[in-house]
């Protein structure tokens, strides 16, 4: 809420993200699972606007599962990172790196495979050290990003942006399948 706060806004309600008044509005979210301000899920007799069948997200990082990915494609196979991907429950702790569509200055880098701009060190002043997921999306907000995709993280798009976390498995944005 204090993203939103800092920028003269609120969280949207159920209701208004369920009538797509949010749509197209960038960073990707179109296709996420975001918050609201809403303590259920909007539901209506006869919405004018039909609202998407997924389900609202889960108001407590306990619920649900997400996906790490190891921070460069060099240490899959290492004791730090044993496969690419690894199944979470969203309460695991793990590090942290930031993707933007756009460029945000230093230290966001963006590598020649890659369509984003990573950041890892000298964000939010220095490392994220190991967050669960929701303080994850939050960290990156924070610096003007947002999680990367397992995708972003495989093709090695934030690969040498700082803390070593090369070696270490990463929070991504892709919802477990």
């Amino acid at each position: 809420m204090a993203y939103c706060a800092d920028a003269d806004g609120r969280l949207c309600t159920s209701e208004e993200l369920a009538n797509d008044c949010t749509r197209g509005t960038g960073c990707g979210y179109d296709k996420a699972m975001i918050w609201s301000s809403s303590p259920y899920q909007f539901s209506s007799a006869s919405p004018s606007v039909s609202p998407s069948t997924t389900q609202a997200p889960s108001t407590t990082p306990e619920e649900g599962e997400g996906v790490a990915t190891c921070g460069s494609t060099a240490f899959v196979g290492s004791n730090e990172c044993p496969s690419h991907e690894e199944t979470i429950d969203y309460t695991t702790l793990r590090d942290v790196r930031c993707c933007s569509d756009t460029y945000l200055g230093q230290p966001w880098k963006k590598k020649n495979q890659c369509s984003v701009w990573g950041a890892t060190e000298n964000i939010n002043d220095g490392c994220s050290g190991i967050l669960n997921f929701n303080e994850a999306m939050a960290y990156c907000a924070d610096a003007g990003g947002r999680l990367c995709t397992s995708e972003e993280l495989v093709n090695d798009c934030t690969r040498g942006t700082g803390c070593g976390y090369d070696k270490a498995m990463v929070w991504s944005s892709s919802p477990y399948q």
